[in-house]
């Protein structure tokens, strides 16, 4: 009888041993995968600015040898950056009703992506913006639906 006892414990210490070095290896592996993630992120985060650097080095040579005020602005969806740069500050540029367009849009999308309808309010500022150019509505739209501000942030120096 103490033979099959003495035969238990080596294999509950080598069960022992391999739940602990599995466990360990999980572990490490976690923790290699997020740091390979952060950098990842960072290297992503580093080339995304150098390319907005880029090319705002490269618009700034068109901007200077302009005599009009004039806005550049470029959304990457793949990165959620807008690029922007301007040769005055202080000039506000007026859009037309074109961002009109695009408001509606993401608001349409918006609602599909969560399944949901406008709301009538909604219902109503849209109709507004889009069969009377009703500016007040387009601006009401972007202020009371955050999200939509959120996926267009060029519009908001804009509008």
């Amino acid at each position: 009888m103490t033979s099959r006892t003495n035969l238990k414990r080596p294999y509950k210490q080598v069960l022992f041993v391999g739940v602990v070095l599995v466990f360990g290896i999980a572990l490490a592996y976690k923790y290699a995968g997020r740091q390979l993630i952060a950098d990842f992120e960072a290297t992503k985060a580093a080339v995304v600015s150098d390319e907005s650097n880029n090319l705002k080095t490269a618009w700034r040579g068109i901007l200077d040898k302009q005599n009009a005020p004039v806005d550049i602005a470029v959304y990457d969806h793949k990165t959620g950056v807008t690029t922007q740069l301007s040769n005055d500050a202080n000039v506000q540029f007026k859009t037309a009703s074109i961002v009109k367009v695009a408001i509606l849009a993401n608001l349409l999308r918006q609602h599909a992506t969560n399944g949901t309808g406008l709301s009538n309010y909604e219902d109503e500022l849209a109709s507004a913006m889009i069969q009377d150019s009703d500016n007040d509505a387009a601006t009401a739209l972007l202020e009371t639906e955050g999200a939509i501000r959120n996926q267009m942030p060029c519009l908001s120096a804009w509008v």
